[in-house]
C-alpha cells in the first residue's frame, strides 16, 4: 500500500491522516466498490473517523464504543445519514422530493411539504438514543478549526440537534464558518506525486467551496425555522449536504488521492 505521508492541520488535537489508495473489498448496500482514503484517530475521544471512496463521491465514517456514524451521498443524490450501536440502529435519507427515517423505533416517509409525516419522522430521529449520543462524540472530538472534516462532522451535528429542536449545533456550525473567514490558513504535506496543486491551494479551493455553500443554505433558510430543516418545501439541507460533500471530494482529488473510479 503506498504512503503518501501525512497532512497535518494546526491547532488543537492536531489531524494526522495517513492516504492509502488500494482496494478494499467491502459488503453491504453501496459499499461493493470502496476505496479507504483517510483514516484518523481523535486524541480527544479515541473515536476512529475513514473516509472512503465510492462510486457516488465519498464516504465518512466515525466509529467510537458508544456509537458508530457513517454519512454518505447515496444514488441520486440522496444524503444518507446512519448511526447505530450494535442493538439500536437509525438511517436518514433525505432528498429534495422525500425524507425517510428508519430503524428500531419505526420507520417515517414524508414528502416534501407533508408536515405531518415530518413529525413524525422527525420525532423518530429527536428520541432515538443515537441521536444524542452522536451528537456528544462529535461536541467531543478534538481534531480542530482546520480540519477538512470538521464541517462535515459539524453540519451532521446540527441537523441531528436540529431534530429535537436544540440550536446549539448550528450555532457551533456558524462559529466555524465565521473563524474559517478569518483565520491563516496554512497546511503543511508531503503531497503524492498525483497532487495538482499546493496543499494550501487545495485546502483555500475547499473553504472557498464550504463558505459559499454555507451562505447559500443561510440565504436558502431565510424566514423558515432555523431548527426545521424538514419541513422546507426546498431542501435546503439537501443542496448543502450535497455540495460540501462535492467540495471535500474535489479537496481529495486536488491533492491526487481521489481519481474517478473507472466503469
Amino acid at each position: 500500500m503506498p504512503d503518501y505521508g501525512d497532512v497535518k492541520m494546526k491547532k488543537r488535537g492536531q489531524l494526522s491522516v495517513g492516504f492509502a489508495v488500494a482496494f478494499a473489498a467491502m459488503t453491504g448496500e453501496g459499499f461493493a466498490q470502496s476505496t479507504p482514503l483517510l483514516q484518523s484517530t481523535d486524541r480527544a475521544t479515541g473515536a476512529v473517523v475513514k473516509v472512503y471512496r465510492t462510486v457516488t463521491g465519498p464516504r465518512l465514517d466515525v466509529v467510537s464504543p458508544s456509537v458508530s456514524l457513517t454519512k454518505y451521498m447515496g444514488q441520486g443524490g440522496v444524503i444518507v445519514t446512519t448511526l447505530g450501536d450494535g442493538k439500536e440502529s437509525l438511517r436518514i435519507e433525505i432528498s429534495e422530493a422525500r425524507m425517510v427515517v428508519s430503524g428500531t423505533r419505526g420507520t417515517a416517509t414524508a414528502a416534501a411539504g407533508d408536515q405531518a409525516a415530518a413529525v413524525r419522522a422527525r420525532d423518530l430521529v429527536a428520541r432515538s438514543p443515537l441521536t444524542k449520543r452522536a451528537a456528544a462524540l462529535i461536541g467531543k472530538m478534538g481534531f480542530g478549526d482546520t480540519s477538512p472534516v470538521q464541517p462535515l462532522l459539524l453540519t451532521t451535528r446540527a441537523f441531528l440537534l436540529a431534530a429535537s429542536k436544540d440550536g446549539s449545533g448550528m450555532t457551533d456550525l456558524k462559529n466555524w464558518m465565521k473563524n474559517s473567514r478569518t483565520r491563516v490558513q496554512v497546511v503543511t504535506a508531503s503531497l503524492p506525486m498525483a497532487a495538482q496543486k499546493s496543499s494550501s491551494q487545495c485546502w483555500k479551493e475547499y473553504g472557498d467551496e464550504i463558505l459559499a455553500a454555507y451562505d447559500d443554505f443561510v440565504v436558502c433558510f431565510n424566514n423558515i425555522k432555523w431548527y426545521d430543516p424538514f419541513f422546507p418545501v426546498q431542501r435546503c439541507e439537501v443542496v448543502y449536504e450535497a455540495r460540501i460533500l462535492a467540495a471535500f471530494a474535489g479537496w481529495m482529488n486536488c491533492l491526487g488521492v481521489l481519481e474517478p473510479i473507472g466503469n
